[in-house]
């Protein structure tokens, strides 16, 4: 579905020209009114009117198949090339190091839980690898992915595949029916999957996240742009002491035990971030801290099926969450059920 918005400035004609350029694809390179009308949810004048504007400009061709895009579309994705420096101070040495190795080098840029090509030099092979500008891959899945994850620091890179490696090593199990995992929760476990399912584990088979929130900052810490001492405050104060060593309460008998992973565990707590003191010294929003705990921004790369609800009254994660329903844009099938009620 296409993204929609109670911006008075947002141009929703213009988000429906970009989605159904966004809707051609390798696996769909051609593509009718019907079908567009059908998976983006619009209606078929509108399609219609949209793919014959883009027509008149250039950026797709009507044939008796239906449309396909052209060589202008590139257009787009090479003006914001050319507006990074960086890929210009880049492409010389790009091009020298493709030289010295004789393989090809590949500038990409990290986006949430993919990585995405940004710049390309490229040498003659018999047989070659052809990343496309504008390609979207997996970060933990690729080398090059695995070295920009690297540059990340350690709570970052830490949400990011704890969740990944978890489910791929459950999926390995004898006892994993299919090697494959789901995953259901209500509250955290519910958000958690959101950020689990992001990162495109391939051994994941569906989430259900239940009572969950759009947007950790506003929906829930700055709800209206106050601060909610009532819930969230008072939540993330109870969480930073149970993470405390031995916060848990049950850690010390364990330890008294025996076990020495526990013990050696604790002494890594001390790592963990003041989320108290990142409260304080945050009273608004930017994106650099907002957008990573953020599930409206990242919920596009979900690829599994989805079954989500929540109560419009929900006390503790608001009900905000309907509000991102459309941006499940990868999933291929996303079912909701929405009610009245609390957490």
């Amino acid at each position: 579905m296409p993204h929609r918005s109670d911006n008075k400035e947002f141009v929703e004609a213009l988000a429906r020209g970009l989605e159904i350029i966004r809707a051609f694809h390798a696996h769909k390179p051609i593509r009718t009114v019907s079908d567009l009308s059908s998976e983006l949810d619009l209606a078929r004048p509108t399609v219609h009117r949209i793919l014959q504007t883009l027509t008149e400009l250039g950026y797709v061709v009507q044939t008796d198949q239906g449309y396909y895009l052209t060589a202008k579309v590139i257009e787009l994705g090479v003006s914001y090339i050319a507006t990074r420096g960086f890929y210009g101070a880049a492409r010389p040495h790009m091009e020298q190091l493709a030289s010295d190795i004789d393989q090809a080098v590949t500038l990409c840029e990290l986006t949430d839980a993919d990585i995405v090509v940004i710049g390309r030099a490229e040498v003659p092979k018999i047989v070659a690898y052809n990343a496309a500008l504008g390609q979207k891959l997996p970060a933990h899945s690729t080398a090059l992915g695995r070295v920009l994850l690297a540059g990340l620091d350690d709570e970052e890179l830490m949400q990011r595949l704890d969740a990944y490696d978890l489910i791929e090593a459950v999926a390995a199990q004898p006892w994993v029916k299919f090697n494959k995992v789901g995953m259901v929760g209500i509250s955290y476990p519910g958000i958690s999957q959101l950020f689990a399912a992001s990162t495109q584990p391939p051994s994941l088979a569906a989430i259900t996240p239940l009572s969950v929130l759009d947007d950790s900052y506003r929906a829930t810490l700055y709800p209206g742009g106050i601060l909610n001492t009532g819930f969230a405050v008072k939540w993330t104060s109870e969480r930073v002491e149970q993470s405390k060593p031995l916060g848990q309460g049950w850690e010390q008998k364990q330890i008294d035990s025996g076990d020495t992973t526990c013990a050696d565990n604790q002494k890594i707590r001390g790592q963990n971030p003041d989320l108290l003191k990142e409260i304080e010294d945050n009273p608004y929003y930017s994106e650099e801290l907002g957008s990573e705990i953020n599930p409206r921004s990242f919920i596009g790369s979900i690829n599994v099926p989805v079954f989500i609800a929540g109560a419009w009254q929900d006390e503790q994660t608001g009900g905000r969450f309907a509000t991102m329903l459309d941006q499940f844009t990868s999933s291929p099938q996303v079912y909701a059920y929405l009610t009245n009620g609390l957490h």
